[in-house]
């Protein structure tokens, strides 16, 4: 596997555990909500939904990244470049 196809993968993987990790604040605060019986507040809920859509983008780079790689270990052809994220985090909510 190209060296450069390996560092794509680690570093979608680290940016996959790191959204992850982020949008747990938001998950927590709307089960909270739902639980007490209250509305989750739109903040939270538009924050959750934009990391996890973040989070699917950075999946699917993943399983690209991992493909090329699949098809190279086959072919012996150069995998494509990985593909930088160019994915943003949010600002949390206040």
């Amino acid at each position: 596997m190209n060296e450069e196809v390996k560092k794509g993968i680690k570093e979608a993987e680290a940016r996959i555990e790191d959204l992850e990790k982020k949008r747990l604040r938001s998950q927590s605060s709307i089960v909270s909500s739902l639980l007490d019986g209250s509305t989750p507040d739109a903040r939270d809920a538009e924050y959750f939904r934009t990391l996890t859509s973040l989070i699917n983008l950075e999946r699917e780079n993943l399983r690209l990244l991992m493909s090329g790689s699949a098809e190279e270990s086959k072919t012996d052809e150069p995998a494509p470049a990985p593909k930088k994220s160019v994915a943003k985090t949010p600002k949390a909510p206040k």
